[in-house]
């Protein structure tokens, strides 16, 4: 994954999807047991897909991510997906506050 992502911040975009080649994302190895692992796999591997205009091999690696309930351990995606909302919660919580004390 660590040749990957340098070669895909190199624009050797070829190289960086020959190197993950041999490693099988879908099966339950090393690679896939740790979540930021993964995702970083998915992520570098199908943004070499787009750069390489291989953009049905870019869509089904990131639906295969987000798909994939083995991320979802620790609350990784639902840290990044309701932050957002959250934000705005307290927002709301606040003006509903000071306006209580007025």
């Amino acid at each position: 994954i660590g040749l990957s992502r340098i070669h895909t911040m190199l624009g050797d975009y070829r190289t960086a999807i020959d190197v993950m080649d041999p490693v099988d994302l879908k099966a339950k190895s090393a690679i896939t047991k740790l979540a930021t692992c993964g995702i970083s796999a998915h992520y570098y591997l199908s943004f070499a897909y787009c750069m390489t205009r291989r953009f049905p091999d870019a869509h089904r690696m990131l639906c295969t991510l987000l798909r994939n309930p083995r991320y979802e351990k620790g609350g990784i995606r639902r840290r990044f997906a309701f932050t957002d909302i959250d934000d705005e919660k307290d927002k709301k919580k606040g003006k509903e506050a000071a306006m209580d004390q007025e």
